[in-house]
């Protein structure tokens, strides 16, 4: 996982490993260039560009019910491998599967989520919870899905 700059889970488990990590390509033009190839019918993203923070073009993966991880990971030696999940409102026990299952190959990373997200007049807003140093990737996805999503429902 350390040499690509994001990860796309699907729906259907599917999983998509986007750009090299050292490449010059932001984020959002990964995420851009990908939608524009592979969701040529959803016109937001026809309006949305490289400008566009890559939390708020997740945003709208995500109401396509996307897991999307974003590798954010500079400078290994002072602040280690990082990383953020951006998770959908619905997801599904076989998505949230496959989702666990590869974050177990995070295992050197320190990983926020970012989930319930909204547009409010055109800033993306949602909640957040980082891996305490104790825990790995997987069990802060786990204590999601086991509690966090648990009260929403």
């Amino acid at each position: 996982m350390d040499q690509h700059k994001l990860v796309i889970i699907h729906q259907n488990q599917a999983i998509d490993y986007l750009g090299d990590i050292t490449s010059n390509n932001t984020h959002s033009e990964e995420l851009l260039e990908y939608a524009q190839k592979q969701y040529k019918n959803i016109p937001i993203f026809n309006k949305l560009n490289y400008r566009h923070t890559p939390e708020t073009i997740s945003y709208f993966y995500t109401l396509l019910g996307d897991v999307i991880f974003l590798n954010t990971t500079k400078d290994i030696e002072r602040h280690g491998y990082t990383g953020l999940f951006i998770l959908p409102e619905e997801i599904s026990l076989e998505q949230q599967e496959q989702t666990l299952a590869f974050a177990e190959h995070l295992q050197p990373y320190r990983v926020r989520i970012l989930h319930h997200l909204t547009l409010e007049n055109g800033f993306l807003q949602g909640e957040e919870i980082q891996q305490t140093i104790d825990h790995s990737p997987k069990d802060l996805l786990l204590h999601y899905f086991e509690t966090i999503k648990l009260k929403t429902k």
